[in-house]
């Protein structure tokens, strides 16, 4: 899902950074500058919406620009209240995507010549091993392609 919702931005008082709130959903965060606060705030937003939608819960309707700053008023308050809001695009798909590509740990015992072989070549043995299963992975599923293709045969 692409959308893009209203996030309010305004400096912390004590000179952390910027807070972040995103009416209509809910959410608080924080960034260290500006920049960050932009990316926590699609990121934020970016969860929860995905979670939202594997859960197959209504996701609400970004606010219009208005919608928004009267949720702020009810947040805050309408007092010495300073900062601007502004939209964030989020893409939810490419968020899961990337969530499913961050790196698991695996242990991996391997004899203790062959150690000193990785160590003396300078040889990456995350990287020769996700080689490896990507080469096995990419065989085991050959084999299941096949297989189906010849069990298709046989019900013909």
């Amino acid at each position: 899902m692409k959308e893009a919702y209203p996030v309010f931005l305004t400096e912390d008082t004590k000179g952390n950074g910027f807070l972040v709130y995103v009416p209509g959903l809910e959410i608080h965060t924080e960034g260290t500058d500006l920049y960050d606060a932009i990316q926590m705030a699609r990121d934020a937003i970016s969860l929860k919406v995905a979670d939202l939608e594997l859960d197959k819960k209504e996701i609400p309707i970004p606010m219009t620009y208005e919608e928004g700053f009267i949720e702020v008023f009810k947040e805050y308050g309408d007092g010495d209240l300073k900062g601007i809001m502004i939209y964030v695009d989020i893409n939810t798909e490419s968020y899961l995507i990337r969530l499913k590509n961050k790196s698991v740990r695996k242990d991996c015992t391997i004899p203790a010549w062959m150690d000193d072989e990785v160590k003396k070549y300078g040889i990456s043995c995350s990287k020769v091993l996700q080689n490896a299963l990507a080469m096995k992975i990419a065989g085991e599923r050959e084999k299941d392609n096949i297989g189906d293709i010849r069990n298709e045969n046989k019900k013909r």
